[in-house]
């Protein structure tokens, strides 16, 4: 018989819960890696238990071909996955800053661009791959033009500029990822070649000068492959731009977002404090698979169409599986 499946590691309460009194307050590093060491082998325990099951249904002929082929994908959702916390307000809300807290607070200064004004000028992503050195990987804005989403053109290693990082050197990181911050003057036909000019919507224009030009991002996305633990343990974590710039990428606000697993549970458990039944049922909602507005929003923007379509047809039985976790780490049931 297939083995149980394994109960959560911890209640989802637990993951940002303040420090107990007397210490350090907000979520010690410690504690923090512990609890995500422990969702890593609930996952893997988990990842078991559907291996076996699995089997079981394919001795007793109970398992077709396309029933098999969601069951591969959920085992290597389960063993590939991370946990993301995506950071969204408008601009110049403290972000970045609140990222270098969390992060960079043991260099003594501050390494990601956080200062007064617009300095994310496109979504930043926080992570880390064993098999990729410590690095800022960044998409030049021209691809937008080439027709590539962001997610075929992540495996296009050729697509993007990369830029060596040393970990141990806080000067050196802070000077190497002001390049986030880079913009470029286009003409308004360029602009809007590359999405980001509308004469309908004027005021989701980026800025102009008086000479015509207008100031675009120099980057599509970055990525910063960087060997913290919390990132080692598989958390990600994206620093997007204001809520317009995101409104100029479809792909990552019916994309990345969505995949966001923390987003709805920080805001319901620790920036708003909701009761408990409100949060879970605000977590539960947002825990369910795409629906058709999605890609009614990507018919209307003729953009990401394909995307949508996919992530519903996946994230319908996926959701199956995610919604079960969430109940578990929310305790119900338990």
């Amino acid at each position: 018989m297939p083995a149980a499946a394994p109960a959560a590691p911890f209640a989802a309460a637990d993951l940002v819960s303040p420090a107990p009194a007397g210490g350090s307050g907000g979520v010690g590093l410690g504690s923090m890696t512990g609890r995500l060491d422990a969702l890593a082998a609930w996952r893997s325990g988990l990842e078991v238990a559907l291996a076996q099951f699995s089997r079981l249904l394919a001795e007793e002929q109970l398992l077709d071909a396309p029933e098999a082929a969601v069951a591969s994908a959920l085992r290597e959702r389960l063993a590939s996955d991370k946990l993301v916390l995506a950071f969204v307000a408008e601009f110049s809300r403290g972000k970045s800053e609140l990222i270098n807290a969390l992060f960079f607070a043991d260099t003594g200064r501050r390494v990601l661009p956080a200062t007064p004004g617009r300095t994310t000028m496109c979504p930043v992503e926080l992570r880390f791959d064993t098999g990729v050195p410590p690095r800022l990987s960044l998409l030049p804005i021209e691809t937008r033009a080439q027709g590539y989403s962001l997610a075929e053109l992540r495996v296009r290693d050729g697509a993007w500029q990369h830029l060596v990082l040393n970990p141990r050197d806080a000067a050196g990181l802070a000077h190497s990822l002001q390049a986030v911050m880079r913009t470029h003057w286009v003409t308004v036909q360029q602009a809007q070649a590359l999405g980001l000019w509308s004469d309908s919507q004027p005021e989701d224009n980026p800025p102009q000068r008086e000479d015509g030009k207008v100031e675009v991002p120099a980057w599509r996305h970055a990525i910063i492959n960087f060997p913290h633990p919390l990132l080692q343990r598989g958390l990600v974590v994206v620093d997007t731009p204001g809520l317009n710039a995101i409104g100029a990428e479809p792909e990552l606000t019916l994309g990345l977002l969505p995949t966001a697993h923390a987003i709805v549970f920080v805001l319901a458990v620790w920036v708003f404090a909701m009761p408990p039944v409100w949060a879970g049922v605000a977590i539960m909602l947002a825990a369910c698979p795409c629906g058709i507005n999605a890609y009614l929003f990507a018919e209307r923007y003729r953009a990401g169409m394909a995307e949508t379509s996919t992530a519903i047809a996946l994230s319908t039985p996926l959701s199956g599986l995610t919604m079960l976790a969430w109940l578990a780490l929310l305790g119900v049931g338990g």
